[in-house]
């Protein structure tokens, strides 16, 4: 039997919710050659059942189950196990249009490109309300700032909109930081930097569907999410410097107003992508700030 063209690869942990979804979308893509990773990462809902259910009627469908060890380990255990010319990274309560993988397939493979990548359209309560990432046009980008810009680093640090030659992140040591938030943020960096060829395609959609209760939506008042954003944006920072990468640093703005010294109003935002707002040191309201690039 021949490679697969993309292996697809999914970590589960507690997904029953959108787990159907997810996997129906990418089973009905039109591109058929394809493997579908499964990484069961300790769920203890119904995530596996649903998993197994796909395996038995899909044979593209397999499964990997582990102990929880968090996001970055499944991806890593998938891709040391993965047999496709491409990977794509596909968050298991996210979904993708039918013709995604073919799409960026088929585009990376006429440019020969390490990386290709498409649209990211944001989801809540059921309805598509905004472009996150959009690729207005299809363009090539071989040199490392011009890759940088056309993944939209450091915006949109995302892994999933995109899929990557396999060989050029095994040649590269491009795994995932295990036991960190924001690891994409570094991952990112690294393999755009390493890139020597990447393209965009503009019919290919990757649909995010924004949960409030993610592990990123959900790192202001965790100190250790917060540590490691700081310290994934300190690199990021550092790194672009050190190569002379032409591309934005990530900067943090508070503004503040105080009252015989003492904070009354605090207003804190993270690059132009997030805002929140503090009384008396209490958050009250956040915001996440959008645009078309």
């Amino acid at each position: 039997m021949n490679a697969p063209k993309v292996s697809v690869i999914v970590p589960i942990y507690n997904a029953e919710k959108f787990l159907h979804k997810c996997l129906d979308s990418i089973c009905a893509q039109t591109l058929k050659e394809i493997e579908i990773i499964c990484v069961n990462d300790g769920s203890t809902d119904n995530s596996l059942s649903i998993i197994q259910k796909y395996e038995k009627k899909d044979k593209r469908v397999k499964l990997i189950s582990q102990e929880n060890q968090g996001q970055s380990s499944a991806r890593n255990k998938a891709m040391m196990s993965a047999k496709g010319e491409y990977l794509a990274f596909i968050d298991a309560d996210d979904y993708i249009n039918d013709c995604f993988l073919e799409k960026l397939y088929l585009a990376a493979i006429k440019k020969n490109a390490d990386i290709a990548l498409g649209n990211i359209i944001r989801v809540e309560e059921g309805k598509e309300c905004r472009y996150v990432f959009s690729c207005k046009k299809a363009k090539n980008a071989q040199d490392a700032s011009d890759i940088f810009r056309l993944l939209n680093i450091p915006k949109t640090c995302y892994v999933w909109n995109r899929i990557y030659k396999r060989n050029f992140l095994v040649e590269n040591n491009l795994y995932f930081k295990e036991g960190a938030v924001y690891e994409d943020i570094i991952w990112s960096t690294l393999v755009a930097a390493n890139a020597k060829n990447a393209v965009s395609v503009t019919q290919a959609n990757y649909y995010y569907v924004y949960n409030a209760n993610s592990m990123v939506a959900t790192t202001d008042d965790d100190p250790k999410k917060n540590k490691d954003r700081h310290d994934a944006y300190l690199f990021y920072n550092k790194f672009i410097e050190k190569e002379k990468i032409d591309a934005p640093y990530v900067w943090e703005k508070v503004a503040k107003i105080s009252v015989l010294g003492l904070p009354l109003l605090k207003v804190k935002q993270i690059g132009d992508y997030k805002k929140a707002y503090y009384f008396c040191g209490i958050k009250f309201a956040s915001e996440r700030l959008y645009r078309h690039f």
